[in-house]
């Protein structure tokens, strides 16, 4: 039977356990814990761009600057993820790529990213979720999944 794992929100003060023997379902708990979280204003934008060549995908973003104030010491990231049909390995991280860091975005400017291109081992089922850090990773402001076809 499967479980379902602890979730972690903004560290470990956050935490909603899996495994809970009181009332409310673990769904009505995760709500509850996410609500203030989506109320929270994002100050950046992340636009996909996947084109299929002859041998794989090529992968870039344009990210965008937010609100009236500007951001500094960012990185963007765009990690495939592939989805294998194995029992403990469901899902495997393929590729991981990471801009240089941005040190400086004004408030409305806009930016290209590009990232190497991935070629596929198999035809298994991928997708890139990309990020935008803080530039030692332990803030997420923005992430964006889209599925390769």
């Amino acid at each position: 039977s499967k479980g379902v794992p602890d979730v972690f929100l903004n560290g470990t003060l956050d935490r909603v356990q899996g495994a809970f023997d009181g009332t409310g379902s673990t769904k009505t708990r995760l709500e509850q814990a996410i609500a203030p979280l989506l109320m929270q204003n994002t100050f950046y934008a992340i636009e996909p761009v996947v084109n299929k060549t002859e041998t794989g995908y090529k992968i870039s973003a344009t990210i965008a600057r937010l609100g009236k104030s500007d951001g500094s010491n960012i990185l963007v990231k765009a990690v495939v993820v592939s989805e294998e049909d194995q029992t403990y390995h469901r899902r495997v991280v393929k590729l991981i790529s990471k801009s240089n860091v941005i040190s400086h975005i004004s408030a409305g400017e806009i930016k290209e990213i590009d990232f190497p291109e991935y070629q596929p081992e198999n035809q298994n089922p991928a997708s890139v979720v990309y990020f935008i850090t803080s530039e030692d990773e332990t803030l997420v402001y923005q992430c964006r999944k889209v599925e390769l076809e």
